[in-house]
Order: structure tokens, then sequence, then C-alpha cells
């Protein structure tokens, strides 16, 4: 079975919102393999507090993306958009349907406008602006009159605002032959689920996880700032009670949901549905 004029699928929103469990299973239904455009699964030997795909579903479907590099390695938008794309064009030489699967908004969005990122990162440079506070950041953006990133709190967008002497904005139009299905239960079913998660995952081990990390490749590596660890590090340093870090990671998570949901809004193109079963039933009407 196909969709009639449509070779990729994007499922996108934000977390919690039951994107994975829909990718699976439209993956078999219509022969597809899953992408990940989750900038927390492209870390190796993280896969508790990542909330990772299980080695089952993995099993049952090709997943692609995840496991792409070390925790104290760099992985950008850039570099995400190129495995991306090598992955759809292996997918598609198969006669398979490649399913992009994921929230991290500008992973989807590189793929989906085709954007021209800016240039490389300079190592040297970049070590000498993560020692900088983000007031300090925002004045280097300010004094060389810069556009400010939208979300100017975060430290990684303004250093590569700077990098790039702007943010970047060439992108191309939208992609033809897609459909892109967006998932929004809303935010107190979300809420209700990002808590359950952060139980479950307390429960299967995300502590020992995180201590592995914080051991094996200190506290400022760039897998620690996923959303868990960044919230139980607290616990490790300054030995603040576990359920006060738990407590801040779901607040964090409801933030993000938050940002998620914003970031998503803008593309008219997205297809939103309250429930993965709303989406599937939609896509079952599509089917030829």
């Amino acid at each position: 079975m196909t969709i009639e004029g449509i070779n990729t699928i994007y499922i996108v929103g934000p977390t919690a919102s039951g994107k994975s469990d829909l990718g699976i299973q439209i993956a078999k239904e219509l022969n597809g393999e899953i992408i990940c455009a989750d900038s927390r699964t492209i870390y190796k030997n993280l896969d508790i507090a990542t909330a990772k795909p299980s080695l089952n579903e993995r099993k049952e479907v090709k997943h692609w993306c995840l496991d792409v590099v070390e925790p104290n390695e760099r992985y950008s938008a850039a570099q995400f958009k190129r495995d991306a794309q090598m992955a759809i064009k292996d997918i598609l030489s198969r006669s398979k349907l490649p399913i992009i699967v994921g929230g991290s908004g500008l992973y989807i969005d590189g793929l989906l406008y085709d954007y021209e990122f800016g240039p490389l990162e300079n190592e040297q440079l970049r070590s000498e602006l993560e020692l900088m506070t983000i007031e300090q950041l925002q004045e280097i953006i300010t004094a060389r009159n810069i556009e400010m990133p939208e979300n100017n709190k975060n430290k990684r967008y303004l250093i590569r605002a700077i990098e790039q002497g702007g943010i970047n904005k060439k992108r191309g139009k939208l992609k033809n032959n897609i459909l892109i299905i967006g998932i929004n239960p809303g935010l107190e079913i979300l809420e209700e689920r990002i808590t359950k998660r952060a139980k479950s995952m307390i429960k299967n081990g995300a502590v020992d996880e995180a201590k592995m990390l914080f051991e094996k490749y200190g506290e400022n590596v760039p897998a620690t700032l996923a959303p868990f660890y960044k919230a139980i590090k607290p616990h490790f340093i300054n030995l603040v009670p576990i359920e006060e870090c738990v407590a801040q990671y779901i607040k964090n998570d409801r933030n993000l949901a938050k940002r998620q949901i914003a970031w998503f809004k803008r593309n008219k193109a997205i297809k939103w549905f309250k429930s993965s079963e709303e989406a599937l039933n939609f896509v079952h009407s599509k089917l030829k």
C-alpha cells in the first residue's frame, strides 16, 4: 500500500506526544524505515534517559541516525541533514518509505527546506565562547549587530549565531511529495506522560546511566546538555536530592514541549492531530 504522490512522511511534535509509536506503526504498514530526528538519541550508550527506541522496536523496524556519535563528540543540524539525506536516498533505492520522526525543529526544517547551513564550527573560537556567560554572549551579538536568536537564553544558539555572523535563514522551498503529520495531545496530557516517563526512567536505571556518563566523560561534554542529564547533574555535584532533580527535569521537559509546539506551529504545511490514533486513521484514509 502507498499514499499517492507521497514518497516521504514526517512525524513531528512535542516530546512525549506519541511520535515514535506512530512512526513504528506506519513503518510496519507501509514498508517503511525510520530516520530519528532527535538531538538526544544520536549519542551512543545513552539509551534510557534519551527515550531511545528499544532493541525490539529496532528489530521490527530499521532505524537510522541513532547512536551516531560518542557523548563527548559534537553533532550539528548540518551533520544530521547530511546523514538523513543519505539515509533517505538508501531507503528509496530499495523501494521503501522514509519516515522522519522527531521533535528537534532545526533537524526537521533543515531537511524540509533544504537549509544551506553556515560554516563549520571553529573549535578555537567555540572554546573561548563557551567560557563566557549568556549575558556576555548576548553583548557580543548586540555589539556586532547580529540578529539575536529567538531563544536568547540558549547558550548553544548564541554561540552558533556568533560563529555564523548571524542566524542562518538560507532555506529553499518546502519539498514536494511529502506528508507532514503533527501530534499534539495538549499540555495537560503531555505533562502526565512526561511525569510517567520520568518515573519509568528512574525505575529502569537512568540515574546509573547518568553516573556512567559523568564518570567516563566529565560534566561538560555535549551529551550532558540533554534534558535528563542536565537536570540530574546537581545530584552528583552538590548532592541535591534525586527527587528535586527529577522534578526539575519534568519542569524542563514541559517547557521544552511548549517550545517545540511553538516552533512547529509556524509551519502551515503540518497536518495536526490530537492523538496518534487520529493520525493513523488519516493515513489509512489516504492509502491507495
